[in-house]
């Protein structure tokens, strides 16, 4: 779902969660505002869900830190925009295109 020309701005998707939101996420302006990001987040320690990578759906860049809730929080770049009077809808089978690999243990996770 989408409230702009942005390709979703909601998600719905079958995973096993303890809660209803698994994540949230932050869409930068450029993709070096990403690596820098994740260098400062790995400089101070905090842990990395899901290291770099680039989505299926949105084409989104984004890693997934670990808040101190076990919250997923992904800070990203470059999600693709859709065009409603000519998109058509797509399935995904798979997380990514590259990357997104998990880095912390499973149990870790709030809806691990």
């Amino acid at each position: 779902m989408h409230c702009n020309t942005r390709h979703h701005s909601l998600a719905f998707a079958s995973v096993p969660s303890p809660k209803r939101i698994v994540h949230l996420m932050v869409q930068t302006h450029c993709l070096d505002d990403v690596g820098l990001a994740l260098d400062r987040v790995k400089k101070a320690g905090v842990p990395v869900a899901w290291d770099i990578g680039r989505h299926t759906n949105d084409h989104m860049t984004s890693f997934y830190m670990l808040t101190p809730s076990k919250w997923e929080f992904e800070y990203g770049w470059g999600a693709r925009e859709i065009d409603d009077a000519t998109w058509t809808v797509e399935r995904h089978d798979s997380m990514s295109i590259w990357g997104h690999e998990l880095k912390i243990n499973p149990e870790d996770r709030a809806h691990g």
